[in-house]
């Protein structure tokens, strides 16, 4: 009979964790049907931000069921 010793874990409880949290929001997307996006904020001059931009489109997301 064959023994096998693993000296160290692959992973982290951390990073287990983390990938069953991941796991079950995948569950959950496709599940409620969401669809994962990312949003790209750019401005053009140092005196301009993003936030007007990652309000409207976050706002989007949400009437469209996306998950940012």
């Amino acid at each position: 009979m064959a023994h096998f010793h693993f000296p160290t874990p692959l992973y982290s409880e951390q990073e287990a964790v983390l990938g069953s949290l991941l796991s079950e929001a995948s569950r959950m997307m496709a599940k409620r049907k969401l669809r994962g996006v990312a949003l790209y904020l750019r401005v053009s001059t140092s005196e301009q931000t993003v936030e007007n931009q990652r309000r409207e489109l976050t706002a989007v997301a949400e009437r469209r069921r996306w998950w940012v």
